[in-house]
């Protein structure tokens, strides 16, 4: 009986341990909860329709709630510091008031009223036709071209694309796209939402028809949202454009560009040629090639750069597989580079205006080129003579091109890679050689040896081109390289793959 009564009370103990110490819980709680209440934002003030205010400490984000002086009517958006609220609002008279909102759920209570006036209203739901030129609403990433044929703006490289900011919980586009009744030739290009730019966070959409709308994104919450659309296939399988866009709320002014910027140049490798394919055997498509996953997009990521991807499978310093190994004025990239780039006929655009490089001034140009150059023009098999003339006029064409570059770019470094495809040393040596010139007149051109998958003992893709983790390896390499010889750092780690 004793040890029964003294089993009670040790119970009994326990009970009022653990409710005592509940309490105090609930009361540490409660006094946190209390602790969180924040105070509204200081010194609101609208000049011109932008929308500035002194920041809280523990607020997470800001709320206006906007009065229409004509009609009393409210609405009420998540904001930041610097909105322009002509693009949220009608011409006319309006007084707002904001609030701080906490991440604790404890919100402040509204600031004091301010009132303003906006005089040219950019409040827009819909861009088409002509206002796609405006890059005030949308802006274009990479080679674009608006062409009034088609009331549309053509998107042609890979990593080329556009992006758009905007209030709202959906986004609609239609586009137009070229070789869609071709499976293996259909467009493929990648959305990523609010700032994400990991290529294995992105989704993906195919242009199936010659018009395709498409819902881009849609169930997004409150606020302000921004998509960046980038393509994933390259021009010469085929191109697409951008005929309209809408959303249920009103576009926004754009994103803050990226301050880095990366030319890329080259060819297949750079347009993730086939690396999605189970072996060499398996046809390229635009289903097994995804640029996202090759080295040029992959470096961009971990550096946080703007990228643009000028090149084409095949094509080289002055020859490729695109002219049948013989010497063309036209169809080779240092040409191309000065327009807009290559369609989907494989053909240099000459008939647009030329490009005005101005619109993409690069810190960094990344050139990979000569192997369709050497291997389309069969010379292994050529005599010493022949080779020695051949390599000779390589090296002059290619400093030419880099010294093209470096007139429009003074300021820019220039990285030329070779190797990733296994090229013979001959390559290497004439690349080596023209770096070397390059040097002799004007700095910072550098030499960049790539692995190539077989000394990793990968799996290569399809017609034995980097798969996937060779390509893995060459950007991780790239952006150690670019770390060494400049003061920029590494933003995102590599990616990893399931």
């Amino acid at each position: 009986m004793k040890k029964l009564f003294a089993l009670l009370v040790i119970i009994l103990l326990l009970f009022v341990s653990y409710s005592c110490f509940g309490s105090v819980d609930n009361a540490t709680t409660t006094l946190l909860t209390d602790s969180t209440i924040i105070s509204p934002p200081t010194n609101v003030n609208v000049t011109e329709s932008i929308l500035t205010y002194s920041e809280v400490t523990l607020a997470d984000s800001y709320e206006i709630e906007v009065t229409d002086q004509s009609n009393n009517s409210q609405v009420s958006y998540k904001v930041s510091n610097s909105t322009d609220l002509a693009f949220l609002l009608l011409n006319g008279n309006y007084t707002l008031r904001m609030k701080s909102l906490s991440i604790s759920g404890v919100d402040s209570e509204y600031s004091n009223s301010v009132s303003f006036t906006i005089l040219n209203s950019k409040k827009t739901s819909e861009i088409e036709g002509i206002t796609l030129k405006n890059q005030e609403y949308v802006r274009f990433l990479g080679r674009t071209y608006y062409d009034e044929s088609i009331s549309a703006t053509t998107i042609y490289s890979t990593a080329s694309g556009f992006e758009v900011g905007f209030y709202g919980t959906s986004l609609e586009a239609t586009f137009l796209a070229t070789n869609t009744s071709s499976i293996s030739k259909q467009p493929y290009f990648i959305v990523f939402l609010d700032g994400e730019t990991d290529p294995t966070k992105g989704n993906t959409f195919i242009l199936y028809a010659s018009e395709v709308s498409y819902t881009l994104v849609s169930g997004l919450g409150e606020g302000y949202h921004h998509i960046r659309i980038v393509k994933r296939s390259e021009a010469t399988d085929s191109v697409f454009s951008l005929k309209s866009i809408s959303t249920d709320g009103s576009f926004a002014a754009l994103p803050t560009e990226k301050t880095l910027k990366i030319q890329f140049i080259g060819a297949s490798t750079m347009m993730g040629y086939g690396n999605l394919a189970a072996k060499p055997s398996e046809s390229k498509s635009t289903e097994n090639s995804n640029g996202m996953f090759a080295y040029p997009y992959l470096t961009s990521y971990m550096l946080d750069s703007e990228i643009s991807i000028l090149g084409a499978s095949g094509w080289g310093i002055s020859r490729g597989y695109n002219t049948g190994g013989v010497i063309d004025a036209v169809k080779n990239i240092p040409n191309a580079f000065d327009y807009v780039g290559i369609d989907n006929n494989a053909e240099v655009l000459t008939a647009l205006p030329k490009w005005n490089q101005s619109s993409f001034v690069p810190n960094i140009i990344v050139v990979n080129l000569g192997s369709n150059d050497f291997n389309s023009s069969g010379y292994d098999s050529m005599s010493s003579v022949n080779q020695t003339a051949f390599v000779e006029q390589f090296v002059i064409n290619y400093v030419d091109f880099l010294t093209k570059l470096h007139t429009y770019f003074p300021d820019a470094i220039i990285i030329c890679a070779y190797g990733i495809l296994s090229d013979n040393t001959a390559i290497e040596n004439a690349t080596l050689e023209v770096v070397s010139e390059a040097n002799t007149a004007f700095s910072s051109v550098y030499g960049f040896k790539m692995t190539t998958g077989s000394v990793l003992d990968f799996s290569f893709g399809s017609d034995y081109h980097p798969s996937i983790q060779t390509h893995l390896v060459a950007a991780n390499d790239l952006v150690n390289f670019i770390l060494e010889i400049t003061s920029y750092e590494r933003i995102h780690e590599q990616i990893t793959l399931n």
